[in-house]
């Protein structure tokens, strides 16, 4: 990432180690990614009511809501209780009846967090509302997320890197996350840590893109064979772009593209380019 005209001399191991676990969690996370693709069943497929001829045969066939894109929910049981926390020891405010709307904002096991018309928010037994047979697809748990968690490995400047990185959702489109990387070469190792504001138009598709802003710090050290080399510490600001996917349960696929600027203390800033992909977990 960076040069000089010190000479140095590191450990074999090193060498190998920190040019070739980056490259092999880039290229696990891909196959992954592209397993999962090309594997989806109907079971992904939210399932919805089908209408029969008979008042009677619909009766017995709406035993499952209908689940639009926007997470909004039609009930099609006659009583379901809402709770003001989840857990059946918690009061119940009101008692949703067929044919009303609600919106689904979290699940936490056998709960609901729902939203009714008026905006009020409440907790009703997922089994209430849902046939016990049907459960949530791996994408409507993703768009229900709250924290998610992910490493992932790739490069910064041209530096090997292993980042680590924890987001909270706030809102459908809007998030936040701190983060940390370490990237390594032969003359130099970077520590970078920073917080990013992120964006997702489009929290509704399979395939989620986003967008960020961040700040923070880096703080880049030489191998300590190398002589004559100064430590640099400076803040520095970003812009991105990535996608994320939902592969399986509670996992997640990460892709992103960082462009740093580094507030150097002279006049003339460095641009720093930084590619990364792996894995998250998510609840």
């Amino acid at each position: 990432m960076f040069t000089t005209d010190s000479h140095f001399s590191t450990a074999a191991c090193k060498r190998f180690w920190s040019a070739r676990l980056p490259r092999f969690v880039t290229a696990l996370a891909f196959s992954s990614f592209a397993a999962s693709v090309f594997a989806q069943t109907d079971a992904d497929l939210p399932n919805a009511t089908i209408e029969y001829g008979s008042a009677q045969a619909e009766e017995s066939a709406a035993v499952e809501p209908i689940l639009d894109d926007k997470r909004r929910v039609v009930s099609t049981k006659a009583l379901v209780n809402v709770y003001t926390g989840p857990d059946a020891s918690f009061p119940i405010f009101y008692v949703v009846e067929r044919g009303e709307t609600l919106r689904l904002l979290d699940e936490r096991v056998d709960w609901l967090q729902v939203e009714l018309s008026d905006g009020t928010v409440g907790w009703t037994k997922k089994w209430d509302l849902f046939d016990r047979t049907t459960e949530l697809t791996r994408f409507e748990r993703y768009q229900a997320r709250k924290w998610e968690i992910a490493v992932m490995g790739g490069a910064l400047d041209g530096a090997n890197s292993i980042s680590l990185a924890v987001h909270r959702k706030w809102s459908e489109n809007l998030s936040t996350s701190g983060f940390y990387t370490r990237s390594f070469d032969d003359f130099f190792s970077s520590d970078v840590w920073g917080f990013q504001l992120l964006h997702e138009p489009f929290p509704n598709w399979n395939i989620t893109p986003y967008f960020s802003l961040g700040a923070g710090n880096i703080d880049v050290s030489p191998d300590t064979d190398i002589v004559e080399a100064e430590d640099l510490n400076d803040n520095y600001v970003s812009v991105g772009t990535g996608v994320s996917y939902p592969i399986r349960d509670n996992f997640a696929f990460r892709i992103e593209y960082q462009h740093l600027t580094q507030l150097t203390t002279s006049n003339d800033n460095r641009e720093i380019h930084e590619w990364k992909a792996g894995f998250s977990v998510f609840y």
